[in-house]
């Protein structure tokens, strides 16, 4: 029976401010998050696919099942969790195999292909996929062995308690989506509202253990500086060097490493790339420019003697002899010139990152710079310190400083 590849994009994402793109449509490469899982899933062999949706990827998903006739989608009216997500599609897949996937997630798409192989070969009642780690990972699900077999989940262990080294990926594979659902409503307490997904694959997986496939590696989506952590990922294992026909990059211009320059594209006179870097469409880097290690979306403006490092620049930014670095610039965000984004504590310390109400977050970043959301204009000789957060639609006075 062919296995329908469930992918879970009904979150609202609430840890995810200051940014209001919701994290399921927020461009890596030129394409969603949710446009890479699906064609993660398609190039794998799934050609059915569920999406569980929300009403900020409903439009894309009616556009999409044109060309992808075997995709459905069902809005998830209330983000209360995976286990909601899944009860709202019972009826589709209660008697079909299932993959259950997160949208935002990226994950090494020879896995998946090595999940169904294994999936065809053996029938198994479970299955999962795992990535080792050496040092402990904050807010993750760790898997306990009997074995070589997966026998339960423990979620969130505090350092020193994990029951391995192996961390949860959320691509589990279940023969009888039903029995998993008909758990859910056994969690009645409170204390697991946000768990029951977790608790009713820990009790299959106590019954009949799993066998488990490993990714080289995996990104998620969470908070909002996690997106440097993704298009890290995105570099490191997907992008390949390649000039669009219909892009324009000018003789004397520099293209250094691993380089991809989207459609209609330009690349002024002295402007340098160094790669890994990704330029979309219609973007332009203007004269004596430097961008490197950064992601730039479609129809940003690089302006003259900008400098872009280790950052992404969403689409429809303009920038005009700028610094940018270690940062996120959500879309549609005018930094004019002079405008710096700090990016390294005096005291050498790790960077928090301050929302807009005034609360931290720990990044574990020795550098990091501005998080900025849409619509945001910064005036001429704008400073921002490291880890500050800027609330959409803001307008920053010339000569100001945000700390």
């Amino acid at each position: 029976m062919e296995v329908t590849a469930v992918i879970l994009a009904g979150g609202k994402g609430t840890r995810f401010v200051p940014f209001v793109t919701n994290k399921t449509m927020w461009p890596i490469g030129g394409e969603s998050l949710l446009e890479h899982t699906i064609h993660m899933v398609q190039s794998a062999g799934i050609h059915n696919i569920i999406v569980v949706a929300n009403e900020q990827n409903e439009s894309f998903l009616k556009g999409y099942q044109s060309v992808s006739p075997n995709l459905q989608y069902r809005l998830q009216n209330d983000a209360l969790g995976m286990d909601d997500a899944l009860g709202s599609i019972a009826d589709l897949i209660s008697k079909k195999p299932i993959l259950v996937l997160n949208a935002v997630d990226m994950i090494e798409i020879n896995c998946i292909k090595r999940m169904l192989d294994h999936i065809a070969s053996h029938k198994p009642h479970l299955m999962v996929c795992g990535m080792r780690t050496e040092s402990y990972v904050p807010a993750m699900g760790y898997y306990s062995f009997e074995g070589e077999k997966v026998h339960g989940v423990v979620e969130k262990p505090t350092r020193g308690k994990e029951p391995s080294r192996i961390i949860r990926m959320v691509a589990d594979y279940f023969q009888s989506p039903d029995q998993l659902i008909s758990l859910f409503s056994q969690f009645t307490n409170p204390d697991a509202q946000d768990m029951r997904y977790e608790l009713a694959q820990d009790v299959l997986l106590k019954q009949y253990g799993a066998d488990i496939e490993y990714t080289s590696y995996w990104s998620k989506l969470k908070y909002p500086h996690y997106v440097l952590n993704v298009m890290d990922t995105f570099f490191a294992h997907r992008l390949k060097p390649y000039i669009h026909p219909s892009a324009s990059v000018a003789p004397n211009a520099v293209l250094d490493g691993k380089v991809y320059v989207d459609a209609h594209a330009r690349i002024d006179a002295y402007a340098v790339v160094k790669g890994p870097a990704y330029v979309g469409k219609y973007v332009t880097i203007g004269n004596h420019s430097l961008v490197r290690h950064s992601m730039i979306e479609n129809n940003s403006i690089i302006g003259f003697a900008s400098e872009v490092a280790r950052s992404y620049v969403g689409p429809e930014c303009l920038l005009h002899h700028a610094f940018v670095g270690d940062s996120v610039l959500e879309k549609n965000i005018n930094m004019s010139w002079g405008t710096v984004t700090t990016n390294l504590r005096l005291d050498g310390k790790q960077v928090r990152c301050k929302l807009p109400d005034n609360t931290y977050i720990e990044t574990n970043r020795n550098k990091l710079g501005a998080l900025i959301s849409e619509g945001v204009f910064l005036g001429s000789n704008v400073s921002t310190m490291p880890g500050v957060c800027v609330a959409p639609h803001t307008k920053v006075l010339p000569n100001s400083t945000l700390r």
